[in-house]
């Protein structure tokens, strides 16, 4: 892939899925915010943190083989990120593809409480799988408190999360949700498409219903903006 000042970046892949994920984030550019009106806030929202000598924090939750870390690092290349992925082999791939010292990469799951998680498959796409609360499962978890507090307000200011972890959204926002106004911009993909009748995206949708935020749809996200 190309961004539109010509730098070039390639990706490893394993197959139609991957590259479908590559397209969708460089192509038809579904994380891209510049084509809407509220654009020049948010722009000036990311230059305010560098005014005050912090650091913009981005956490891509759902971080698949890199793609959408390296959008945000291309992006906001002054920014922290943070990007969690649970699922060992898109991991090795994200490893093989994003390598910034500005990138912390985490093997693990996000969740609304320290519990750990087993994987199902949910179809031969590397993308579509369930995280499963087992005691015993080989997948630790990290909350979004627990990162904001070893990322500390002194020093860093929340500015985006991407949220796309295949219906996980159930849990992450089932408790200690104070975060989420934290977060001048967060990106999500509802997965009620892939669980019908299982209300996926119910406790997002009563968590964000407490604030002020407007929202777009962008491709399959939807992109919710804090009014400040």
């Amino acid at each position: 892939i190309a961004d539109k000042k010509f730098n070039f970046k390639i990706f490893k892949i394993r197959n139609f899925y991957d590259y479908i994920t590559v397209r969708e984030i460089f192509i038809l550019e579904t994380y891209e915010l510049k084509d809407h009106k509220i654009y020049f806030e948010i722009n000036d929202f990311y230059k305010n943190i560098l005014f005050k000598k912090k650091i913009p924090l981005i956490i891509d939750c759902g971080a698949n083989i890199g793609a959408s870390s390296h959008f945000f690092h291309m992006n906001y290349p002054d920014s922290k990120i943070i990007s969690i992925e649970p699922d060992k082999e898109n991991f090795e791939f994200f490893k093989k593809n994003v390598d910034y010292e500005t990138i912390e990469k985490l093997n693990k799951a996000i969740s609304s409480e320290k519990i750990n998680f087993d994987i199902k498959k949910n179809s031969e796409d590397p993308r579509s799988f369930s995280t499963i609360k087992n005691i015993n499962g080989k997948i630790q978890s990290v909350t979004v408190n627990d990162l904001l507090d070893k990322y500390q307000s002194e020093n860093y200011e929340p500015y985006i999360i991407k949220i796309d972890i295949e219906g996980g959204e159930d849990n992450l926002f089932l408790k200690d949700t104070e975060w989420v106004n934290k977060f001048k911009i967060i990106i999500i993909e509802p997965h009620d498409w892939l669980y019908p009748k299982e209300n996926t995206f119910y406790n997002f949708l009563k968590t964000i219903s407490q604030y002020k935020r407007d929202f777009l749809v962008s491709g399959e996200n939807i992109i919710s903006i804090r009014h400040d």
